[in-house]
């Protein structure tokens, strides 16, 4: 149980900051608006602007012109590519707010119905295809596009508020996003986490990136008593118990199957071959994080580039 309490402290953590960002932007959205004392903008809802991010970290490939608006958004996509290579796909798991939420969903579906009901196994594979079909496109759309286009398209005033842009779209959502939301969470009460599972392209990144990790969970055949405590406890749907080591894109790293084993040594947490406890993991994706954060606002590649007087003016242009 204490090392299913680490993976759920963390996210809890991690979703709990999330929510207090979004207090922070609207707040300084209220205050644009001459409505409240002045709050900062805070930096960490770029996130909300995952496609500017791979836009302009293409453009800076090309050019060496890092985003100089919302350099914030290419810093977490780096982070995210950065942990998946060495933690599996352990921004999904362990940080990702979005697969927090969707995963709770999941996790009250099973409190319910005392299972999980998965969608037969052919079916699943053909749901899953899409979203890599969707991430290639997108990669290669934006890698097709003029750096130069990329650049002008980060000097117009939407791109400063696209973060509110999207944020006031969650606290005032049209007919179609309520029915994607509706669609997301009904589905991932029943059969868990479906929109990692098949609708976010980004997480395809993550899981190709991850497939290579130098971390994984691996399984000692000699000791494992082959009772299917592993699989079973993997909401992500990875036979854990099929092979001696997980590769499945699927997984993120959260090692519940690891707390879940009953054999001690059966099935452990390796990073480069050395066996790592599930509270050293944490430690080490949470410690990696951060690490990209503070290189990032040392170097000044983390704070937003517009005046907030400017973003002010541009709201109230909105």
């Amino acid at each position: 149980m204490a090392k299913l309490n680490t993976h759920t402290l963390v996210r809890s953590g991690f979703f709990v900051f999330f929510v207090w960002t979004c207090w922070r932007l609207f707040s300084f959205y209220q205050w644009a608006l001459g409505n409240g004392t002045y709050v900062a903008h805070p930096d960490a809802t770029a996130g909300f602007v995952p496609l500017g991010a791979v836009m302009s970290l293409l453009a800076w490939l090309r050019t060496g012109l890092f985003d100089p608006v919302l350099p914030a958004a290419g810093v977490i996509i780096l982070g995210a590519l950065a942990v998946s290579l060495l933690f599996k796909r352990g921004f999904c798991g362990w940080i990702c707010p979005i697969g927090s939420a969707t995963s709770a969903l999941g996790w009250l579906g099973r409190k319910m119905f005392g299972r999980a009901y998965n969608v037969p196994r052919k079916l699943d594979v053909g749901l899953r295809v899409p979203k890599y079909l969707i991430a290639g496109a997108i990669i290669m759309f934006l890698g097709a596009m003029p750096a130069a286009n990329a650049i002008d398209f980060q000097k117009l005033p939407y791109y400063s508020i696209a973060d509110l842009k999207i944020l006031l779209m969650l606290l005032n959502p049209n007919i179609w996003f309520i029915g994607l939301v509706l669609f997301v969470g009904l589905t991932s009460v029943y059969w868990g986490n479906t929109w990692c599972r098949y609708l976010c392209p980004l997480g395809a990144l993550y899981g190709a990136v991850g497939a290579g990790s130098a971390g994984t969970v691996t399984r000692d055949p000699d000791i494992c008593v082959a009772c299917g405590a592993c699989s079973k406890a993997c909401t992500k749907r990875v036979d854990v118990a099929a092979g001696k080591k997980v590769r499945a894109p699927e997984c993120d790293g959260c090692l519940d199957c690891v707390g879940a084993c009953p054999e001690p040594g059966a099935l452990t947490a390796r990073w480069l071959g050395l066996r790592t406890p599930v509270w050293a993991w944490a430690l080490s994706v949470v410690g990696l994080w951060m690490l990209i954060w503070g290189i990032a606002s040392l170097t000044g590649h983390w704070h937003i580039g517009t005046a907030a007087s400017t973003i002010a003016s541009y709201i109230r242009q909105m």
